[in-house]
């Protein structure tokens, strides 16, 4: 076929749908022509690139051959799908001689059996889609009955804990999710909080979520503020239990302790990006990134500590939230996000708004956002 080929023409007295849909589809406009009248009209509308004679060309005029040779370019195709020695003599006749002939002896039922073999393909895709609309069905109803496990361990939303306003929104990727996040008040009264992200989707992240949920309250249950020690203290905790779990895969977590009394924030990082924002009265300042993702190998956690006296507004984020910025580089994306928080209102429903997200369903990849903010 030439580069602008495209037009088929079957001489036939009947062509299955099938045939036809499925040349439409390809991009092959097909049309039929079941006598001479049929065929000149068509010629007459458009040169076809492609001709195929599945029917007895002996009873077609020399005058519609003359216009058909005069019609075609050097380029166009003919194939004689008709085992009749009359009609295969005819088209070499009067074709042949100007257009290449491709005259494949093809049983006469061809274009019979090429329909019928369309035909039980269509049938059979029909029957795998449904058996796949089946699957995919039963797995979104279970993905979302794992996702409905995943909401019940988290905190309640718009809460105030300890004088601390506690909201988030999370959205996967999926049904599922691997991010998740936490806060409880600790028997001594501070607010331990964590954001973490699960490295991959689905449903092996989802679970990974759900044991780290267990391992964190299981961890400060029972524990006082002696034995919990810092958060560099209880991420390497965790970190053990993950190795010792063997979850072959890794997970990035800030987990953060807020002390009222003291007006302190201790939090360590294990390679959770981007950047967790803290507003007060005096700017926005990030907090820091560094250390090994848990699940990766055994290693030291460094504990930091920054002042929190008076109003604050702290705002943590997954990075699924870097793929729904418009900002070509990770840097440019960070900023983004400081002077959302710096020039904006930092509450929860405004970033959601300006990030784009209030009304969208479909998302990249997982996003986790944290608010916890002490205005009183």
């Amino acid at each position: 076929m030439n580069q602008h080929a495209g037009n088929l023409l079957f001489v036939a007295e009947d062509i299955s749908p099938v045939i036809t849909q499925a040349l439409n589809r390809s991009g092959i406009s097909s049309q039929i022509a079941a006598n001479e009248q049929q065929i000149l009209r068509q010629l007459r509308l458009k040169s076809p690139d492609i001709i195929i004679f599945s029917t007895d060309s002996s009873t077609i005029d020399t005058a519609v051959f003359a216009e058909l040779a005069s019609s075609l370019s050097p380029d166009s195709i003919l194939l004689c799908c008709t085992k009749q020695g009359s009609a295969l003599e005819s088209v070499n006749t009067h074709l042949a001689s100007q257009l290449p002939l491709v005259s494949i002896a093809f049983p006469e039922n061809f274009i019979a059996l090429i329909s019928t073999f369309l035909s039980q393909a269509e049938k059979t895709v029909k029957v795998s889609v449904e058996s796949h609309r089946q699957d995919y069905a039963d797995l979104k109803q279970d993905q979302l009955a794992g996702f409905a496990v995943q909401q019940r361990l988290l905190p309640v939303a718009g809460q105030c804990l300890a004088g601390i306003e506690i909201d988030y929104k999370l959205m996967p990727s999926h049904f599922v999710s691997g991010d998740t996040l936490g806060v409880e008040q600790l028997k001594d009264g501070r607010v331990l909080f964590y954001l973490a992200d699960v490295s991959g989707h689905g449903v092996a992240g989802s679970l990974i979520t759900v044991l780290l949920n267990t391992l964190i309250e299981r961890d400060i249950r029972n524990r006082s503020k002696q034995d919990i020690g810092d958060t560099g203290d209880i991420i390497e905790r965790l970190n053990m239990q993950l190795l010792t779990h063997n979850i072959e895969q890794h997970l990035t977590i800030l987990l953060g302790i807020y002390d009222e009394s003291a007006g302190t924030l201790q939090y360590s990082n294990a390679a959770q990006f981007p950047a967790a924002l803290v507003k007060t009265e005096q700017g926005v300042s990030s907090l820091n990134i560094g250390g090994l993702p848990l699940g990766v190998s055994e290693t030291h956690y460094e504990s930091f500590e920054v002042r929190l006296s008076g109003r604050f507004e702290l705002v943590l984020f997954s990075d699924g939230v870097l793929e729904v910025l418009p900002e070509m580089t990770i840097k440019e994306k960070e900023e983004h996000l400081l002077s959302m928080v710096t020039d904006g209102d930092s509450r929860l429903d405004n970033l959601v708004a300006q990030l784009g997200l209030d009304d969208v369903t479909n998302v990249p990849d997982d996003i986790a956002i944290f608010t916890l903010a002490k205005t009183g």
